[in-house]
């Protein structure tokens, strides 16, 4: 994902973490990719339990959808 705003004013590669099944739990959290897997930031920036097992299969498809309003920009999932 590609971040422009007043927290970083030019493009940013981000890594975002949803979903953790162990736990179950939503926690969104939001870090550029420099900052690497091991130092996920402790806090995030959303937080809920929910237990998405009965709607999670092993195998599935899922969708994403971003938008920016007039501004053009690009988003890309890697990995």
């Amino acid at each position: 994902m590609i971040m422009e705003s007043g927290i970083y004013p030019f493009p940013v590669d981000m890594q975002v973490w949803i979903y953790d099944g162990v736990k179950k739990k939503i926690d969104v959290t939001l870090a550029p990719i420099s900052v690497g897997f091991s130092d996920k930031p402790t806090q995030p920036l959303l937080s809920l339990t929910r237990d998405l097992s009965p709607i999670l299969n092993n195998r599935m498809y899922l969708g994403f959808s971003s938008s920016t309003g007039l501004i053009v920009a690009s988003h890309y999932i890697l990995g």
